[in-house]
């Protein structure tokens, strides 16, 4: 074997060939720093998802929490049974003033919410035709007065002819045709007397209607009230030959109002006289007003239009404060009997099902989660015979549920007046103080 002389000169890489080398070995991942860190990386994402797989796989095993039950004390208090109904506030009375008689406006003296007095005047009429009525029917009852005088007269003067013939005809110096043309014009003097008597009666009745029609021109306030409308205007001209135009609309006194309901057929029977309400209005948002029943008509308010049949019931409203005008739309509440001092319960309580809510609460949780596992069949809850024997029957019975060691526990109880909110019932199973369920919450 050859050996290197001590003169041999080493042979030494160029820094292109240091850098290929480099780069090689880095590609195919020779370098064991790198080859470690890269291992370690995938050993740690592989754990996390064997542990993820595992903690969903536990999550979806495990066995629900227990229910939270939401329960309320049975108590005592009023349960107040009432009808409810809509309708309009009126004024307690409403007064058409109207121009009995034909002619053009002259004068209007008052404006819509104006409060008026009894004979306060409201509007005239142009008297200028009337007055000439007048004045014609004074000059056709003067000369009934002088028919009628001449017809005296002439009934004076064939009276004495009568009476002369009467006196010469017994004497023999007058016919008897001429005695009876006497009497003749006798009782045509009296047939005369008579109709000019009637003329001058019905001439005086002629300036009478005169006098009242220009009396009327004047139009006056029939009450003591408040204008509601007008509908009237100085030169308008009226004509009252068929009917009165209605000119004004007054209230008497909205200090006091009616409210007329419409009561449905199958409440009237409860609602009586003297019976309290409370109504709202929405131009008061908020504010109740009271009222009291006055009656209940009789007779029905069926439209044709429509097959619901229902009666009005008119209700007295005190309006001291003026916050309630004619035509506002009411809504009424009508006590009809109260519930002094019962045992009740929520509604809620008698409507609460825990196999129905629980039942509800997983079908919305499982259509929300695909990986649920199917829930096992319920148990149903066996009553023994003594519970059995205790429970109420009839048609007032109903269910609830008292919340008795962390459980509910079924009651069937025996149900009277209810209001909406409350419940009355009977103290036969369950006594004040008693907690009854009105919703349960599954644990998540």
């Amino acid at each position: 074997m050859q050996m290197p002389s001590e003169n041999a000169v080493p042979t030494v890489a160029s820094p292109a060939d240091a850098l290929d080398a480099a780069a090689v070995l880095e590609a195919v991942g020779s370098h064991p720093r790198r080859r470690l860190r890269r291992v370690l990386g995938w050993v740690v994402v592989l754990a996390i998802l064997v542990g993820a797989g595992f903690g969903l796989r536990a999550y979806l095993s495990a066995p629900p929490p227990a229910p939270r039950y939401e329960t309320v004390a049975v108590d005592r208090g009023d349960i107040d049974e009432t009808v409810q109904a809509t309708g309009t506030l009126e004024a307690k009375r409403v007064v058409s003033v109207g121009g009995e008689i034909s002619g053009r406006i002259a004068t209007v003296e008052v404006e819509v919410n104006d409060r008026v007095t009894q004979g306060q005047v409201l509007a005239t009429l142009d008297p200028a035709s009337l007055d000439n009525a007048l004045t014609e029917a004074k000059g056709s009852l003067s000369t009934a007065k002088i028919e009628v005088s001449r017809a005296s007269a002439s009934l004076d003067a064939a009276k004495i002819t009568k009476e002369r013939d009467e006196a010469l005809f017994d004497q023999g110096l007058v016919s008897k045709e001429e005695l009876q043309a006497a009497q003749s014009s006798y009782d045509l003097a009296k047939a005369d007397l008579s109709r000019a008597r009637s003329e001058r009666t019905l001439a005086k009745v002629r300036v009478e209607q005169a006098q009242t029609n220009r009396g009327k021109a004047t139009i006056v306030s029939p009450i003591d009230g408040v204008v509601l409308t007008r509908s009237v205007e100085p030169g308008n001209a009226i004509a009252a030959s068929l009917q009165a135009p209605e000119l004004f609309t007054l209230a008497e006194d909205l200090s006091v109002m009616r409210l007329d309901l419409g009561v449905d057929e199958a409440d009237v029977g409860r609602v009586q006289a003297g019976q309290s309400a409370t109504f709202t209005v929405d131009a008061w948002p908020g504010r109740s007003f009271d009222a009291k029943v006055e009656r209940v008509d009789l007779a029905p308010t069926a439209t044709e239009s429509s097959t619901v049949v229902t009666y009005t019931a008119v209700l007295s409203v005190d309006n001291a404060g003026q916050r309630l005008r004619p035509g506002m739309t009411a809504t009424a509440t009508i006590l009809v009997e109260r519930h002094a001092a019962v045992l009740r319960v929520p509604m809620l309580a008698l409507r609460f099902d825990p196999a129905k809510t629980q039942t509800a609460t997983e079908s919305s949780g499982r259509s929300n989660n695909p990986l649920a596992p199917p829930m096992p069949p319920r148990r149903t809850r066996k009553t023994t015979g003594a519970q059995a024997a205790t429970r109420p029957t009839g048609e007032d019975a109903q269910e609830l549920y008292l919340l008795r060691d962390g459980e509910p526990t079924p009651v069937r109880v025996r149900t009277g007046a209810s209001d909406g909110r409350f419940t009355e019932i009977e103290p036969d199973e369950l006594e004040e103080g008693d907690e009854v369920i009105v919703g349960m919450e599954l644990g998540q």
